[in-house]
């Protein structure tokens, strides 16, 4: 029998036993005897929905040969070589990376990095020479203020989500990368404050939480919109419940994935153990509850407020999520510990990072390991990672043959599937 989440249970001990109040995870505040907690009970999965375990085999899943591929994917991540390293210590060159927000590699091998700390991307070689530079702070045509996201499409295009206005779409040309125009320019009035962004094809798909949140019965928090034509196409995923505007946004943050054959969307938020599966036409596929999550303490003071979220002690956040081929979803988890006496949040230690993989099919998942570095994008056949100690660098690993010859097998399958469906409807 399998135990709640320990972010769950926890606080709840704040409320009924008073001495534990003061223990170490209720020192973020002392909590009313009448406080509201969250994730609410309408945000929370249905009882007996999928799990993602603290475990290292898959569960929940009837299909012997899906669970043999969970295995073969989990292993390949875990055997998964470093082909290039991109990021020195010391010097002026362009490999001396700030704080890397985003990466990707296209089919020749190039790496592109989004470098926050100077607003800028960069695109290196396979061998690590430096192809293109463009970006930098401020507000040219190809300068961001402050860069959040970017997704290549497969024409080269980028769109580039940045704070200083709506997304920006980017064309190769002979002098590298220029500005074509806006993403959503029709938009002046609500423009999205784009959390995260993610593509099937040249289909886009754009995570915000600012845009409709007034009406919480028709709050979506992705968005599909078209690239050519700048406009939405489809609202996707329920955002957070709460008669709070505020609530409904900020604990609607989080991250998306976009996920190939069928097209699926995995939304997971960044505060609570939870993942959901749609379908881009917004049908839920699935709300899966992860296992052995230390959440903090989030909490109404009274049914008259809304919630609060004290910070400085030990607590776990959901920090990212990417597709896997054939059919999988990776995500990751950082627990956060107390900061040394004296010192502020940004000290907090990194206790563990957590990487999960998930059946995109049911939601269930398990543990894929405790050592792997934050992990930025996952291609067909390479991944990165991007250590930051001693400095940030960029790696790209190489996915074993064996995970491409399944994927390949699994989309031949599921084409055979959907030719099949298609003769039974004529």
């Amino acid at each position: 029998m399998s135990r709640p989440p320990s972010g769950w249970y926890f606080p709840l001990l704040c409320i009924l036993l008073p001495a534990v109040a003061l223990s170490t995870s209720c020192r973020q505040g002392i909590v009313p005897a009448n406080a509201i907690m969250h994730p609410t009970e309408e945000n929370l999965p249905a009882p007996g929905g999928p799990r993602v375990h603290a475990d290292t085999v898959l569960s929940g899943v009837s299909d012997p040969q899906r669970a043999a591929a969970w295995a073969a994917a989990r292993r390949a991540i875990l055997d998964a070589e470093v082909v290039t390293s991109i990021g020195t210590f010391a010097g002026d060159g362009p490999d001396v990376l700030g704080i890397v927000g985003d990466a990707a590699v296209d089919e020749d091998g190039n790496v592109y990095i989004q470098d926050n700390t100077s607003d800028e991307l960069l695109v290196f070689s396979p061998s690590g020479d430096l192809l293109h530079r463009t970006g930098g702070t401020g507000d040219g045509p190809e300068e961001f203020r402050g860069i959040r996201r970017f997704v290549r499409l497969p024409d080269g295009r980028l769109v580039v989500a940045h704070g200083g206005g709506a997304a920006k779409v980017l064309e190769l040309g002979a002098g590298g990368y220029r500005y074509t125009g806006l993403l959503l320019e029709d938009q002046t009035t609500e423009i999205p404050a784009i959390i995260d962004m993610c593509a099937v094809g040249d289909r886009i798909f754009l995570h915000a939480t600012n845009l409709g949140s007034a009406d919480p019965d028709t709050y979506r928090v992705i968005r599909e919109v078209s690239a050519d034509e700048g406009r939405v196409t489809a609202l996707v995923a329920d955002g957070y419940q709460s008669e709070f505007e505020r609530d409904r946004q900020r604990r609607s943050y989080g991250n998306i994935a976009c996920g190939a054959g069928p097209p699926t969307l995995v939304w997971t938020q960044y505060y609570f153990p939870i993942v959901k599966g749609y379908r881009p036409d917004n049908t839920l596929l699935w709300t899966a509850l992860i296992e052995d999550f230390e959440q903090g303490l989030i909490y109404q003071n009274n049914a008259r407020s809304s919630s609060v979220h004290p910070i400085g002690n030990s607590q776990e956040y959901l920090i990212g999520v990417h597709a896997l081929r054939p059919g999988f979803v990776v995500l990751q988890a950082v627990h956060q510990g107390n900061p040394p006496p004296g010192e502020g949040l940004a000290s907090m230690p990194v206790l563990r990072m957590r990487t999960y993989l998930l059946d995109q099919e049911t939601g269930n998942g398990g543990v894929v390991s405790d050592d792997l570095p934050w992990i930025a994008w996952i291609g067909d056949s390479s991944f990165i990672t991007v250590p930051s100690d001693p400095y940030p660098k960029v790696e790209v690993r190489a996915l074993s043959p064996e995970l491409r010859r399944v994927a390949q097998r699994d989309t031949m399958k599921r084409n055979l599937t959907r030719t099949t469906e298609e003769r039974e409807t004529r």
